[in-house]
């Protein structure tokens, strides 16, 4: 009972103090360094880019006119997301969540974003079960980046299935790497 009230206490504060990551709204969200620069703002707090228009994340300004940015765009309409920020801070403070890589065949590597298991969206429901202890845990999905539709597909299979708190970290392994952290190999 207690590790489900220090669950509500930190996830109640990410979704106050960072709201714009559990957003599913993209016309109010902006990631437009220019925007952020002019208020202050030293990086973007949704991919934490600090150069000019490298956010990853597609914005209001740009739209969902090109081919990549109309299936970024796709993707995340699926469900609430989060950044490299969160994911840390979860991590840490040791929030009881299930943290799962998506990747499968021969884009799976074996290397794992520290305490996370290998699940996909073929997974059986007994799979998913076995993994998931109760429907009412937290998951987070990811998989090798932003262009890989893996975790976006758990996500959805996992939404099917009845599972009620599960996140997208859609930047990936990559971004993980890239952020300075470390992996472990699965055997």
């Amino acid at each position: 009972m207690t590790k489900i009230l220090q669950l509500l206490l930190i996830l109640g504060f990410l979704v106050f103090s960072m709201p714009q990551v559990f957003s599913q709204d993209q016309k109010k969200q902006s990631c437009s360094f220019c925007e952020l620069k002019a208020k202050g703002v030293e990086k973007c707090q949704k991919c934490l880019s600090n150069e000019k228009d490298k956010c990853r994340l597609p914005n209001k300004q740009t739209g969902c006119s090109d081919k990549d940015k109309k299936e970024l765009c796709k993707k995340f309409k699926r469900g609430p997301y989060i950044n490299i920020a969160v994911l840390e801070n979860l991590i840490e403070s040791n929030v009881p969540m299930v943290l799962l890589d998506a990747r499968s065949g021969k884009w799976d590597d074996k290397s794992r974003i520290p305490g996370a298991q290998s699940l996909n969206d073929k997974s059986t429901k007994e799979e998913v079960e076995k993994t998931i202890k109760t429907k009412e845990a937290l998951v987070v999905t990811y998989c090798a980046n932003l262009k890989c539709p893996a975790s976006n597909k758990l996500y959805i299979h996992l939404k099917k299935l009845g599972y009620k708190n599960v996140l997208e970290y859609p930047f990936g392994i990559q971004d993980w790497l890239e952020s300075g952290n470390d992996i472990e190999m699965d055997e």
